[in-house]
């Protein structure tokens, strides 16, 4: 499970390693350099995370964010506010509320579903930050940030999207983007997800910073 992002040319790959869980950090220096590793769990504080967790990572307002779920399913942000600084890490869900991170997994010695901490998709738009999750009964939840000197807000974007989104399948991750409108302008967030008990593929998006999110079923 590994998440990658590019900053100032310089490549940088996030994963959930498979044998500890530790959050691991692979990058160049630059093109024509070796790569290197950072175990973020041990440097930078990092959570170990679940099992099936996959980090997602943004770089927004100068500062290189990675956010996941931990073991508790807890939604946690590791960062680094600049190159040369120390790695630093925050369990989102303690200290400004927000929702909690899990999918539903088929246990198929049981017959039984049971819960296990997975997927977040991250998003960086028109100065927020935005990071979307899925709870254990399907609901849709987007942890967002303002502003770096802002606190974490949470929203339920299942019951405040118009029409009503539904419940997503959790099993599946989330996959969200900002892209043009109309007019050219980048300013439209889209966050995809799978309904239930339809199966269709849901589009959540927002025009731009005021808007309310609406919620469609593709192909509408």
């Amino acid at each position: 499970m590994l998440l990658r992002l590019r900053q100032r040319r310089a490549p940088r790959v996030y994963i959930n390693s498979n044998s500890s869980n530790d959050l691991e950090e692979y990058y160049l220096t630059s093109i024509d350099s070796h790569w290197a590793a950072h175990d973020l769990t041990k440097i930078g504080g990092a959570a170990t995370l679940a099992p099936l967790a996959t980090p997602s990572a943004l770089y927004h307002s100068g500062y290189t964010s990675v956010y996941y779920a931990d073991a508790n399913a807890d939604l946690w942000e590791t960062y680094l506010t600049a190159i040369g600084d120390s790695w630093a890490s925050q369990d989102l869900t303690t200290k400004y509320k927000t929702e909690g991170v899990t999918i539903v997994f088929d246990n198929k010695s049981t017959g039984e579903a049971e819960p296990l901490p997975g997927h977040v998709s991250a998003v960086y738009h028109s100065g927020y930050v935005d990071i979307f999750s899925t709870d254990l009964t399907g609901q849709v939840h987007d942890a967002f940030l303002p502003a770096i000197s802002d606190g974490w807000q949470n929203q339920n974007l299942t019951t405040n999207a118009t029409p009503n989104i539904g419940t997503t399948n959790a099993v599946f991750p989330l996959t969200s983007l900002v892209h043009y409108d109309a007019k050219g302008g980048l300013t439209w967030t889209s966050l995809y997800s799978i309904n239930v008990p339809s199966g269709t593929l849901q589009e959540t998006y927002l025009q731009k910073i005021g808007d309310d999110w609406v919620s469609q079923a593709i192909p509408s």
